[in-house]
C-alpha cells in the first residue's frame, strides 16, 4: 500500500522547520559576535540576506531577546568583567561603547540591580581591599 500523501507533506514540512530552524541557530549564532562588537542591526541582517524586520523576529525566536537587547547586555557584561578585572567605572564605560557616563550608569543598574561604583565597591568589600574612604 502506497504511503498517505498527507504523511510525505507532514514530513516535508517538519523537515523543512527543523532546516530553518537550524539556519536560524547559525545566523544568531554568528550575528551575536558581530552585534556583541558594536554591529548595527541593519548590517548584520544585510549580511544574512534579510531584511532588518525579519532577521529580528528570527533573532527574537532563538535567543529570547531582541538583537538591541542582546547587544545593550553584552556591552553591559563587558562592562561588569572590567570592572572585576580592576577598571575604573570611566575605563569600563568607554570599554563597553557607552559616551555618557549617566546613560552607562543608568542601564547598569536597570541590568544588574546597583550602579557600577556600588558594584566595585561589593568587589572590594568580598576581597577584603579597604576602600579609599577607610584609608584617610
Amino acid at each position: 500500500m502506497p504511503p498517505c500523501p498527507h504523511a510525505l507533506v507532514i514530513q516535508r514540512v517538519r523537515a523543512r522547520r527543523w532546516s530553518v530552524r537550524a539556519d536560524v541557530y547559525g545566523l544568531v549564532r554568528s550575528s551575536q559576535e558581530k552585534l556583541s562588537r558594536g554591529g548595527r542591526v541593519s548590517d548584520v541582517a544585510k549580511d544574512a540576506c534579510l531584511c532588518p524586520r525579519q532577521f529580528e523576529r528570527r533573532f527574537l525566536e532563538v535567543a529570547g531577546v531582541s538583537p538591541a537587547q542582546y547587544r545593550r547586555q553584552a556591552r553591559l557584561v563587558l562592562a561588569r568583567t572590567a570592572l572585576a578585572h580592576g577598571a575604573t567605572v570611566a575605563e569600563a564605560q568607554i570599554a563597553a561603547g557607552y559616551a555618557s557616563a549617566s546613560t552607562f550608569a543608568r542601564e547598569f543598574r536597570s541590568v544588574f540591580g546597583h550602579a557600577p561604583s556600588e558594584f566595585v565597591c561589593s568587589l572590594r568589600d568580598v576581597a577584603g581591599v579597604p576602600s579609599a574612604k577607610s584609608r584617610v
